[in-house]
């Protein structure tokens, strides 16, 4: 064999193994995880997401290997062959590392699903895969294990890549905000149910007017994640801490028993934003969404429809509009906002439909982590509200104002009294805010919507 193509096959060595060992492997590990919250037919396009993902990361990297040993190998004195032997030596134990990582992880899930658990520490695991893998490319028997496996790791590579295939197929279903406003006036239909046992879907698309008059209203949702009622001075907790909410609750109307429909974010949002509860929506989990029809009927879906211009800004991928399958219905988003977002990224689900669910791998988990290595400690830019605030006022400025630029914009140039609270500097929300803005319809009067989510 040529020397050239020797060393891209010693070079492609660590991405076959994590693409047609590791994800294989820890794939079919969380296929029981995964049929929880999906149909059996999405595990082919979350796979395709996954290796997309790890392709985009390994494959560069497998590339440049390649050519720095290419290099070395081209070196005629000494020093080149020792270093392009030392090279090959890492390649192998890399790859033999990957594989007993694998599998130690494999196991671990495996005794979970029996109620048991391995005495491994992470850091454990990660030693003895590191040692084993030095121990593998040490001898010549072990070498010659690591090239059996290859053709068994190339074809689950060449699978993978086939899998790609079925993403367009699972893509967002389109057809949102584009939609004739006169599909307002009418109410979706939504799917009778196959049993009495099923849950009943819920009727949410009522009918609104065409008219895009000053009669229509704009409309302002704001929404708090993880905030509770309790810890609240509005609802009377001893210490000040919504002084500005407080102040704002004389001019409104405060609801005194309100109850969430879920604990945690995806189903909390999904149920404010579609007007169904979870076990009609189905958003049950972290990384799943609404189902379709109760996304046709959104507060969103019905407000594109009926000739508001949308927008928002995310904070909080979990919550963000593209995650939600929302994304369509918005023609204005400002997303990701908090640095350490990384995978899990709702701009990232705008065309990575399971790329939340994918993320979840542990093949992809160590990419999470290892962005996080560089990013450096947290900032907590999450209890930061004008990440959320300025941005929406911006664009708020820029529908009103005609103004779509500039590097600040004064709250009090936002012709809205609820927003005009802000200039003098405290916004009447606490931190971890969700504002929701729908200014009215198109056509003679501005139009705006914000949905701003922290």
């Amino acid at each position: 064999m040529p020397n050239d193509l020797r060393a891209w096959r010693v070079a492609a060595l660590p991405g076959a193994a994590v693409l047609g060992i590791a994800l294989p492997l820890t794939f079919a590990s969380h296929c029981e995880q995964y049929l929880y919250d999906f149909r059996a037919i999405d595990l082919l396009p979350l796979y395709a997401t996954a290796w997309l993902i790890l392709a985009a990361a390994v494959v560069p990297c497998c590339i440049a290997l390649g050519a720095a040993l290419r290099g070395l190998e081209a070196i005629r004195r000494p020093p080149g062959a020792f270093l392009a032997g030392a090279a090959r030596a890492i390649l192998f134990a890399l790859a033999a590392a990957i594989t007993v990582a694998t599998l130690i992880g494999c196991l671990r899930t495996w005794l979970h699903t029996f109620h048991r658990s391995l005495p491994l520490s992470a850091d454990a695991a990660l030693t003895i895969a590191v040692c084993a893998g030095v121990l593998i490319a040490g001898t010549a028997r072990g070498r010659s294990a690591i090239r059996a496996l290859m053709p068994v790791a190339a074809t689950c590579t060449v699978v993978g890549l086939l899998s790609l295939a079925s993403l367009p197929a699972f893509r967002w279903h389109g057809g949102g905000a584009e939609t004739s406003p006169s599909a307002a006036t009418a109410a979706l239909q939504v799917p009778p149910p196959g049993d009495p046992g099923q849950a009943q879907a819920m009727q949410t698309a009522t009918a609104l007017p065409v008219s895009t008059g000053a009669a229509r209203p704009n409309i302002v949702l704001l929404t708090i994640d993880a905030l509770s009622a309790p810890h609240m001075s509005l609802y009377g907790y001893s210490r000040p801490t919504t002084p500005e909410l407080a102040r704002f609750a004389q001019g409104a109307v405060t609801f005194d028993r309100a109850y969430a429909n879920a604990n945690f974010t995806t189903p909390g949002v999904a149920t404010i934003m579609t007007g169904t509860l979870p076990w009609t929506n189905r958003a049950l989990q972290l990384p799943v969404w609404p189902l379709t029809y109760t996304r046709r009927t959104s507060l969103p879906a019905v407000l594109a429809r009926a000739g508001y211009r949308t927008g928002y800004v995310s904070t909080n991928a979990i919550a963000g509009a593209a995650k939600q399958g929302l994304g369509q219905y918005f023609q204005f988003a400002s997303t990701d906002r908090v640095g350490h977002v990384t995978l899990c990224a709702d701009r990232l689900s705008k065309y990575l439909r399971y790329v939340c669910a994918a993320s979840e791998l542990s093949p992809l988990q160590e990419i999470d982590d290892l962005a996080a290595r560089f990013r450096g400690p947290p900032q907590n830019l999450e209890h930061d509200p004008r990440l959320a605030i300025e941005p929406a006022l911006h664009w708020l400025a820029s529908v009103f104002c005609g103004q779509r630029s500039g590097n600040s914009m004064a709250a009090s140039r936002v012709p809205n009294p609820s927003i005009e609270r802000t200039s003098s500097g405290k916004a009447p929300w606490p931190r971890g805010a969700q504002l929701h803005v729908a200014p009215r319809g198109q056509g003679t009067s501005p139009a705006a919507a914000a949905h701003v989510k922290r």
